[in-house]
């Protein structure tokens, strides 16, 4: 199990290169294996915003090295911040996933973080007992040009290419409603808020589930 820290300690992550912790039916503090220090943070989060954020947390982990994160993926909670009229724990995702840039358009990067990475990780909850009105997740991918699998994992770290980065905002009742099955990711993306480097985005995601 190979398990690192990034970031400041007043903005934990965790961070992996493989799946690092049991997803499904068990309790997450209580896998065998973890560092003082990877168990430490897992308490914190679950102590400060509780047991929904520390699924999502995993969760989120585990769904962007899923998809194929190639440079290192982490994942903190930044804590409460409001928007507009409502107050949102905020997640930051670095998902460590290099897109090629001739063969993904903007759009279809990404509709691919929403449906890889996104739509699974809240999938998993049940409910959405977190501070705040619902969570906000700050998500980080990146695109460049290679020519095969080889070549990018030779240069990729000095070489990520050009970061791009998805911001959207779930309100709880939102949450429920996809978790209840009542709309699909598809309902959820549009409810969002979705913006992309910092502009709305406002077309449709076809292929997200």
């Amino acid at each position: 199990m190979l398990l690192w820290l990034l970031g400041a300690l007043s903005l934990p992550t965790v961070a992996a290169a493989n799946p690092p912790l049991p997803l499904e039916g068990e309790d997450i503090l209580a896998s065998p294996g973890l560092t003082p220090e990877i168990l430490a943070l897992l308490k914190d989060t679950k102590e400060k915003y509780g047991s929904d954020a520390l699924l999502l947390q995993v969760q989120l982990l585990h769904r962007a090295i899923q998809a194929g994160s190639i440079l290192p993926a982490g994942v903190r909670v930044r804590g409460v911040e409001a928007e507009g009229d409502h107050r949102y724990l905020v997640f930051y995702v670095e998902t460590g996933i290099v897109y090629h840039t001739e063969q993904t358009s903007a759009g279809r990067r990404l509709d691919r973080v929403w449906a890889e990475v996104v739509v699974p990780a809240v999938g998993a909850l049940t409910s959405c007992d977190v501070p705040g009105d619902g969570i906000a997740l700050e998500i980080t991918y990146a695109h460049r040009s290679y020519e095969d699998p080889e070549e990018l994992a030779r240069t990729v770290v000095d070489g990520p290419g050009e970061s791009e980065r998805l911001w959207v905002r779930l309100l709880r009742q939102d949450l429920l409603a996809f978790a209840r099955k009542e709309i699909d990711g598809r309902k959820l993306f549009a409810r969002s808020g979705p913006r992309l480097n910092g502009a709305p985005f406002t077309d449709p995601l076809p292929d997200s589930p």
